[in-house]
């Protein structure tokens, strides 16, 4: 690993993993290439409308927002760090916690840490868990820490990057010990994981009422499985079932 990506220094019990399928995805392009498809099968998208109230009924739902109120036989609640808060409104008790967490970009090496010499990582470490993107179109290098992190209530107010020490602290550790070249901070920025106790998602019907199904938990790695969680949950609500194995994340298991 030092001869191909001399940017790391590992220490000599380390074992690497390299993978040659994986890649990074640009959330935002698939965002938006996620919304054109929903709308050329016409759905509707309606955005900055809070959800008041969300009534289940035996044979549908009624959803009041601040602007109107939706009826619909069924129901995909996919809500992020706000499920506590919505899924309280279904009766639901859930062990979900948001997690405020930091990252920062680093001006960075090009030679060393550009996309076309250097991979996306994980490591795992004695001091936590870091996870980290090469440099994109001179982007700069992208850490930060997957475990820890402070409680928070996503309506409430969140610190801003570098408003706790250890939000700049544990990335600049981080890279002292294993990328240890003249790394300077370029900027960072918070955002939140919907945390379950064992890591794993929620992805399931609700148990009184079938045509709810419900995604949540996703931990800070759910992302890159949108595209077959969206076949899932349609599946659900379609016939009920599906034919991907989702054992694992039963709601059931809380």
């Amino acid at each position: 690993m030092h001869d191909r990506w001399p940017g790391m220094t590992l220490p000599e019990d380390y074992i690497g993993c390299y993978e040659s399928t994986s890649g990074v995805l640009k959330s935002e392009e698939c965002l938006r290439a996620y919304q054109q498809l929903a709308k050329s099968h016409g759905a509707d998208i309606i955005v900055n409308s809070e959800v008041r109230k969300i009534v289940a009924h035996s044979n549908g739902v009624t959803i009041k927002t601040d602007e109107e109120i939706f009826h619909s036989e069924s129901l995909v609640v996919a809500v992020g760090a706000w499920a506590p808060k919505i899924l309280a409104m279904l009766d639901l008790d859930l062990p979900l916690e948001p997690i405020r967490k930091t990252f920062a970009w680093f001006h960075a090496n090009e030679k060393l840490y550009n996309h076309n010499n250097f991979p996306a990582f994980t490591f795992d470490t004695s001091d936590g868990t870091y996870y980290g993107i090469p440099s994109i179109n001179g982007s700069g290098l992208k850490i930060g820490r997957h475990d820890g992190g402070k409680r928070i209530n996503p309506d409430g107010c969140i610190e801003g990057f570098g408003e706790l020490d250890e939000d700049e602290g544990d990335l600049m550790r981080f890279l002292g010990q294993y990328m240890p070249a003249d790394q300077k901070m370029k900027y960072g920025k918070t955002c939140i994981y919907p945390m379950t106790p064992d890591e794993h998602f929620i992805v399931d019907k609700h148990p009184y009422y079938p045509h709810i199904a419900i995604a949540a938990g996703f931990s800070g790695h759910g992302f890159k499985f949108s595209s077959v969680m969206g076949e899932i949950l349609s599946d659900l609500i379609i016939s009920g079932t599906s034919k991907e194995d989702i054992s694992l994340f039963s709601i059931n298991r809380f």
